[in-house]
């Protein structure tokens, strides 16, 4: 069964703790058949995505979350739910090193957002990818996943292994 052939209604992930982007984006999410749930930090995105992982189909991550660096979270995701779209979102004037075409900053733009949701959830979406990892910390997160199944493990496996140097 295709992800969009449920009830209708698939769900989007926001991974921030700020309100206001949660506040903007759900109508605009809305409007595109998706409804938000917002996860507050990194860990608790990871959980949710553990336990419902069929059920949502776009994820949205701040890049300065409160528990992990949200690039840690994106390159989880990258690695471990490839199917899923992920588009992430920057604090007003923050600079990255990286494709800034994947990345909205905020607050955001309904036209630029309406225009990235689409583009992530088609086929032109193209996985943010990250070079801030050493070179061992993907084997270690993938062992572990392999071992244990747990998101959040590989997560921090990936954690202990970013420089902080996202490219």
């Amino acid at each position: 069964m295709d992800r969009w052939d449920r009830a209708g209604t698939q769900l989007a992930l926001l991974a921030d703790d700020d309100r206001e982007t949660a506040r903007q984006a759900r109508p605009w999410l809305l409007s595109q058949g998706l409804e938000l749930v917002q996860a507050r930090g990194g860990m608790a995105a990871l959980e949710l995505l553990q336990r419902l992982p069929e059920s949502f189909g776009l994820a949205l991550v701040s890049l300065d979350l409160p528990d992990i660096p949200g690039v840690v979270l994106i390159e989880t995701l990258r690695h471990f739910r490839p199917a899923l779209p992920v588009m992430c979102l920057t604090a007003p004037g923050q600079e990255v090193d990286f494709d800034v075409a994947a990345c909205l900053s905020k607050p955001i733009n309904r036209i630029e957002f309406n225009s990235q949701v689409s583009r992530a959830l088609g086929s032109a979406a193209t996985p943010i990818a990250f070079a801030g990892f050493d070179g061992n910390a993907i084997a270690r997160a993938k062992a572990r996943y392999s071992i244990s199944g747990s998101l959040i493990e590989a997560a921090n496996e990936l954690s202990r292994g970013f420089t902080g140097e996202a490219n």
